[in-house]
């Protein structure tokens, strides 16, 4: 169905599509995965069969189409991307074939008034409000989609009939103003902490590993310390100017290109210029065509492992000088290489020489070490070791300082919390007032985050320190800050709506879930290969 189509009349499937595919793209439910009953044989102009009924090539390829439309139109895609594009297409099909197989099954059914009722009063097939008629309402869905109407009102039918479905199962959503006020609040309601920060780098100083420390941690963590695999090579780049300095031009060429091109060559007045005043013209021509059919030659043979090695082709196209790089390691950046280069030499083998294209240029590559990944000996991982060791330890005394200044504070009282604090030099400062959905202002603590409502007013601290990898905290409830019951009042329509929008969501996702589970789906493997 055409994108058009699909956003005039059926606003509710619209909605469905994109909840749909909200739900393969989170589940994770593509033509790859363990969903599919099997990957049996079906007819080349079957995309796949759901509980034995087929769905036909021609309709996933619209779908495909519809949906590339949607999400990148002018895109050229890349063959991983075109692999979930087909996914997305595929899935989308089988869950509404569900649906209407579920809403048969139930007894709903289209009617024909129904469907023509809803193709006529479409403004797809309208000018000036009216319906286009039978003959061009026709010739419109062959040029578009290449089909008969009599498919075309079929699929159609089939979709009236998923939404149908997707109506009688999203209508079961309920949102109360109970729950309304308890999602506001848990989204609005505000609280203020208290805190105390302790650093490890206050205690790094009085951390001095000794060596037999230090071998005992290198031992227990030997698979952190590693040399990491390296490759080095030696390359060479053919550019449009080494092509061409290798080919040689005779006269005899230049003057059968003159002959046979007169006619480029003539002035306004409609006369030849004389060969040897557009002879250099002639020869530089030849030259930039045949260099440019030798890179694209070159180039496609990109992809393979050469059996020629960079000094052959830096000397069969005059090109130079053939520079090393590396040692280097995967993913990191070399000065002078492309990226593409040094992933290719982790792909190639020592002594192979590999061609690839970039831009105008095709780089010859020979991989002329490859040094493996292995372990670093104690010497080498030393300073390593002592420095993680050190870091270890100073965050060791500082949560165990933090804790016990804990205990200590919360001896005190929550009444002496800042004579106690004071007396023990330390600043007692605040967050300011943050949401659930907020980071925790001056710490970035995921934990504190989940745990900051649920805070003991009655503690002075909270008895758990909490730490942002780098820092240790000790905090306390200062204040909570409650929601506006106006300011409700006035969200609460569209907090409602929200609140449906994404319980049907989830019933929807539940109840895909539940069916594909329990269908046999079975994709075409000529259009849809295992994959991996």
């Amino acid at each position: 169905m055409s994108l058009d189509i699909i956003r005039s009349k059926n606003a509710w499937f619209v909605r469905g599509v994109l909840i749909l595919l909200a739900v393969i793209m989170v589940l994770g439910l593509g033509f790859m995965s363990d969903d599919f009953a099997g990957m049996m044989g079906t007819p080349v102009n079957v995309a796949a069969e759901v509980n034995g009924e087929e769905i036909s090539a021609a309709d996933f390829a619209i779908m495909r189409d519809m949906i590339k439309a949607q999400l990148s139109p002018d895109a050229d895609l890349t063959p991983d991307q075109m692999l979930q594009l087909n996914a997305i297409a595929l899935n989308q099909l089988i869950n509404t074939k569900l649906l209407a197989q579920k809403a048969k099954e139930l007894g709903l059914r289209v009617t024909d008034e129904e469907l023509v009722e809803s193709i006529t009063s479409n403004p797809a097939f309208q000018i000036d409000g009216q319906f286009v008629g039978g003959e061009m309402f026709a010739n419109f869905i062959r040029q578009t989609r290449n089909q008969s109407v009599e498919d075309f009102e079929a699929s159609y039918r089939e979709e009236m009939l998923a939404d149908k479905m997707s109506g009688i199962i999203q209508n079961t959503a309920v949102v109360t103003d109970e729950n309304l006020l308890s999602s506001y609040t848990m989204e609005n309601e505000k609280v203020n902490i208290a805190y105390i920060q302790l650093s490890a780098e206050d205690f790094a100083s009085e951390e001095n590993p000794a060596e037999d420390e230090i071998k005992s941690y290198y031992e227990k963590n030997k698979a952190k310390f590693v040399m990491p695999e390296t490759r080095k090579i030696r390359y060479v780049e053919l550019t449009p100017e080494a092509f061409e300095s290798s080919i040689k031009i005779t006269d005899e060429e230049i003057k059968s290109y003159y002959d046979a091109y007169s006619d480029e060559f003539q002035t306004e007045d409609g006369r030849v210029r004389p060969l040897e005043e557009v002879r250099g013209d002639i020869e530089a021509r030849l030259k930039s065509g045949r260099a440019d059919a030798a890179r694209q030659r070159l180039s496609g043979e990109a992809g393979s492992a050469s059996a020629k090695s960079v000094d052959a082709v830096a000397a069969e196209y005059s090109a130079g000088p053939v520079l090393e790089a590396g040692p280097f390691r995967q993913a990191r950046v070399i000065d002078d290489v492309p990226p593409v280069i040094a992933r290719r030499a982790f792909e190639t083998e020592s002594g192979q020489t590999f061609l690839i294209p970039v831009g105008n240029t095709v780089w010859a590559v020979e991989v002329t070490e490859v040094t493996p990944k292995r372990e670093q000996t104690f010497e080498e991982a030393k300073e390593k070791a002592a420095l993680e060791l050190k870091e270890e330890k100073a965050s060791s005394a500082a949560s165990g300082k933090a804790a016990s200044i804990v205990k200590d504070l919360n001896a005190a009282g929550r009444a002496n919390l800042q004579a106690e604090a004071k007396k023990l030099g330390l600043e007692i400062e605040e967050t300011g007032y943050f949401s659930r959905r907020d980071n925790v202002p001056g710490i970035g603590s995921a934990e504190l985050r989940a745990d900051a409502f649920q805070i003991d007013p009655g503690l002075a601290v909270s008895n758990k320190v909490y730490t942002n990898g780098e820092n240790f905290y000790i905090v306390s409830f200062k204040d909570k800050q409650g929601v506006s019951m106006d300011e409700f009042q006035q969200e609460k329509e569209e907090i409602r709506a929200h609140q449906l929008d994404r319980q049907r969501a989830e019933i929807m996702q539940s109840w895909l879930q539940d069916m594909r589970r329990r269908a046999e789906i079975i994709p075409n493997a000529q259009l849809f290969p295992v994959q991996g």
